[in-house]
């Protein structure tokens, strides 16, 4: 198995960023043999066209070769190899032939015949394949998860005496994407709660809104929070060492969600004591209570925590899927006590008017606040 080496930029010290994925693999006897189309695809265009115009150059100076070497026995009036590369051109694309006087049949020169046949399948065949290339290329949604817009700051605010992490995401773009839906990460190093070493080892965070267990979809015409409820099970949490499954997260059990019980979707745990931890404590039942803001950074600062947002959709106009990316350091990107400023009213002609210059904008968070949305 090949060692996986990660070059984040130490500086950054990002494992994802909006353009690529900061990772290599290295000594990896067992990759598999990429295909031709996929090896192609992820070129530049100037690659592309470039290799597609050395190969139509290469054909006709083959076929050239091929015309001047039996220029005698199928009686073609060639006086040398420009007048074959002529003659090749003129095939290829379809141009017509013109021998100089010569029979346009060859003298019935079966030679001749091979050659014009050949000439024109390959030509053939390549023309589809530029025009594929090119279609695939021009058509690749990478730079339509542009149009997806994160905020610039992850906030952690208290609704009912819960916390909870909110980031906005919006899609700038008129020609909205369809079924978008949304998924979060949390990438940690350092060491687990057997005391093993871990690298860049990632993490899920459940979603309140969008519900995840209804797929997490949403509605990107105006911008909308993704909000991850900083409970027993969060992996923004330090992990907890024999910590019960049905209390705190522990790897590989699925992540639970408090929420889930306070809706009623599913039974209470039955752990009655709470788990102190230097970031505050876990009550019986999931609610994180007591947050120590200073110990949290810390803890973010030493695994190096990452939150890696997703978005993914469906482009209609190339029925590709699109996935836009967006990650924060949680040491320097998550603003305390703070809440996402409204960037969306209503014109006097009755227009919604987004203002992307508040988009960004951060308020402080109401210490009443209920988590009623007017």
């Amino acid at each position: 198995v090949g060692c996986v080496t990660v070059c984040a930029n130490m500086a950054a010290m990002k494992l994802f960023n909006d353009k690529a994925i900061n990772i290599k693999y290295r000594t990896a006897p067992q990759r598999r043999r990429e295909l031709l189309v996929h090896l192609l695809l992820s070129q530049p265009t100037w690659v592309i066209l470039l290799l597609v115009c050395l190969s139509n150059l290469i054909l006709v100076v083959m076929l050239a070769g091929a015309f001047y070497g039996v220029r005698t026995s199928c009686q073609i009036p060639l006086a040398g190899w420009v007048d074959a590369a002529f003659l090749s051109v003129e095939t290829l694309s379809t141009l017509g032939l013109g021998l100089g006087g010569g029979s346009i049949f060859f003298d019935n020169c079966p030679w001749a015949a091979i050659i014009l046949v050949f000439q024109f399948f390959i030509g053939l065949i390549l023309d589809a394949f530029l025009l594929g290339l090119v279609f695939q290329r021009f058509g690749l949604p990478v730079h339509r998860a542009l149009s997806v817009k994160f905020s610039d700051k992850v906030v952690i605010k208290c609704i009912d005496g819960i916390y909870y992490l909110a980031i906005q995401v919006v899609d700038v773009r008129k020609h909205q994407l369809i079924q978008p839906h949304v998924r979060c990460y949390v990438i940690k190093h350092g060491v687990d709660e057997l005391g093993n070493r871990d690298q860049f080892q990632h993490f899920p965070l459940r979603l309140q809104s969008p519900n995840d267990s209804l797929g997490a979809e949403i509605f990107l015409i105006v911008p909308v929070q993704v909000v991850h409820a900083v409970d027993a099970w969060s992996a923004l949490l330090p992990p907890v060492a024999n910590g019960p499954p049905c209390h705190t997260y522990s790897w590989p059990v699925p992540p639970l969600r408090h929420t889930d019980v306070r809706t009623g979707d599913r039974d209470p745990c039955t752990c009655t004591e709470p788990i102190d931890l230097d970031v505050g404590t876990i009550l019986p039942g999931g609610p994180f209570v007591n947050l120590n803001e200073a110990a949290l950074r810390q803890y973010w600062a030493e695994s190096r925590l990452e939150i890696v947002v997703l978005v993914e959709a469906d482009e209609a106009l190339s029925s590709s899927t699109v996935q836009a990316r967006h990650s924060y350091l949680a040491a320097e990107d998550v603003v305390f006590g703070c809440d996402f400023a409204p960037c969306v009213r209503s014109s006097q002609d009755h227009w919604c008017v987004v203002d992307a210059k508040a988009f960004n904008k951060l308020i402080p968070a109401s210490a009443d606040y209920k988590g009623t949305m007017l």
